[in-house]
């Protein structure tokens, strides 16, 4: 039993990666995350101080090992669009997601139980 928790644990792990190498990836195709934070009159070298700072200079690979690395300690970084940190927007957004979850969880309920009810009470009709 302890062998099959360690082999989930382990696929599970592998799974987190790929997924985070996926959403990585994606969002560096998109363009530069400097030209999102940065407006026309800003300067190269401001534009080269900023990119130095958030460390987009180095390679995608090590760019890609620091953001796993803060991801495993809860720190997601700053949103280059909204120039906030990660967590403060997750956070401010938790309440409305626990609403909807409950919500589709109740809905599910009410409809899921009565129908497998009665799905089971006339059981090889259809």
């Amino acid at each position: 039993m302890i062998v099959f928790l360690i082999k989930r644990l382990a696929n599970a792990a592998l799974v987190m990666l790929v997924v985070a190498l996926m959403a990585f990836m994606i969002f560096r195709f998109v363009g530069d995350p400097i030209q999102l934070m940065v407006n026309e009159q800003t300067t190269q070298a401001e534009r080269d101080a900023l990119r130095e700072r958030l460390g987009l200079n180095e390679s995608v690979a090590m760019q890609y090992l620091r953001f796993v690395g803060n991801a495993v300690q809860g720190d997601f970084g700053i949103s280059y669009r909204n120039q906030q940190e990660v967590m403060s927007l997750i956070a401010e957004r938790f309440p409305a997601t626990i609403e909807l979850v409950l919500m589709a969880t109740i809905i599910s309920l009410v409809v899921g139980v009565p129908l497998g009810v009665i799905t089971a009470i006339h059981r090889g009709k259809w």
